[in-house]
């Protein structure tokens, strides 16, 4: 079909009159695309609107989907054309022609109608299916579309339209435009986010598109003039405890600044006392970093494990302290060899009997603590050396049976 298009364009025309008269949802409906390109460049714009005139859903879908390939029309018509398709009543149309519009700019090199098309994708209606706003937020990909062209109206719009989305999941293009737009307007995401998890109603909800490295970070956040106050934002979301605060604001922290920087230890610092729950609300936050942290930050572990011992509820003590306790030994760990000693555990032991050498005056509550961690890494040793016993012997067993 396709050599039989470029061997004689002039009967693409004749083709696609044939094809709409048939009046058929089948393949050569979904064709008309293919006809179409080869169609000589002068008469591409006449054919479109024979296509939208008498053409059925297939037909003016396939259409929808050529809009890259139209190569015949001049900027005017195209965009004209756009904006048609996207008042279509099926949405099938509207989904179609919204889909790549970004690429559409970008190879026609739309300059003048530019805001026009921009206009056509803010308004695109999604929904609230995370599949459609990853259809819109595709064409902002800075590839294509850069969302620095988006006015302050236009980006508000957008994350509006992400707002009521109940399932995020790891949606790539969501969280690429997340990435761009909250390194110029941080306040306002963090803010979306916090509603969003405020509001979640069951535990299948996502808040944001989740997953370790978030697609793309924003960058040089930490510097912007809002970033205090959304910090702020994030801790007095978490005054009351709740499993979904607790879990999701220490990523978002986590997201905004993967390297736990020295202006978000300050910030968490001059807000220990921010409300009754501050400290505990802290401790979550750095203890959702990666364990490496816990002995480079030692100044501030301690700060924390001595205002925790100050509090009159001493259930909040014991989960601030357990929280702390457990952190040397989150996430993946490398295992030692079947049979040898954990290494992890040892480094553990090893870094508390020197930071209670090195500081013979610790306060009694900050002292206690690391003694109850090497106890806790001793037991997480032996408990990995009673494993592998159990393991070896069950091989040794089935090896002599």
């Amino acid at each position: 079909m396709n050599a039989c298009a470029k061997v004689k364009p002039e009967s693409c025309s004749k083709t696609i009159d044939i094809i709409i008269e048939q009046n058929k949802d089948d393949y050569f409906a979904s064709m008309i695309s293919t006809w179409l390109q080869y169609n000589p460049e002068g008469q591409q714009y006449n054919l479109s609107k024979r296509i939208l005139e008498n053409g059925n859903v297939c037909h003016r879908t396939s259409l929808a989907r050529s809009l890259t390939l139209l190569k015949g029309l001049t900027e005017d018509e195209l965009i004209g054309l756009i904006e048609y398709l996207s008042k279509s009543p099926e949405q099938e149309v509207i989904d179609a022609t919204v889909r790549g519009l970004g690429i559409v700019c970008y190879h026609r090199k739309i300059k003048d109608g530019l805001p026009r098309v921009v206009n056509v994708i803010c308004n695109y209606e999604t929904q609230n299916d995370p599949n459609k706003l990853e259809v819109l937020l595709d064409n902002f990909n800075p590839h294509w579309l850069s969302p620095d062209i988006l006015s302050d109206v236009q980006v508000s719009q957008l994350l509006g339209k992400i707002k009521y989305i109940k399932k995020l999941e790891s949606h790539h293009d969501t969280g690429v435009f997340l990435s761009h737009i909250i390194a110029k307007r941080p306040l306002e995401c963090v803010k979306l986010f916090l509603w969003r998890i405020q509001n979640m109603t069951s535990g299948d909800d996502q808040p944001f598109p989740y997953n370790e490295g978030f697609h793309d970070k924003p960058k040089d956040l930490i510097s912007h003039a809002e970033y205090p106050q959304c910090i702020i934002e994030i801790l007095n979301a978490m005054k009351e405890y709740n499993w979904r605060t607790y879990f999701w604001c220490p990523t978002v922290v986590r997201w905004l600044d993967p390297v736990f920087s020295d202006t978000t230890r300050r910030i968490l610092r001059e807000n220990l006392n921010l409300h009754e729950n501050a400290l505990q609300a802290i401790t979550y936050i750095f203890v959702d970093y990666k364990r490496e942290l816990f002995f480079e930050n030692i100044d501030f572990v301690n700060q924390l494990l001595i205002q925790a011992a100050q509090l009159t509820d001493k259930d909040t003590t014991s989960s601030i302290y357990g929280k702390l306790i457990f952190m040397p030994f989150s996430g993946t760990r490398c295992m030692s060899g079947l049979g040898e000693p954990d290494d992890l555990s040892l480094d553990v032991i090893k870094k508390c009997e020197m930071l209670l050498k090195d500081n013979p005056n610790f306060p009694e509550s900050v002292s206690k603590f690391y003694h109850d961690l090497i106890d806790f890494a001793k037991h997480e040793n032996q408990r990995k050396l009673d494993s592998d016993k159990a393991e070896l012997e069950e091989e040794e067993f089935d090896d002599r049976h």
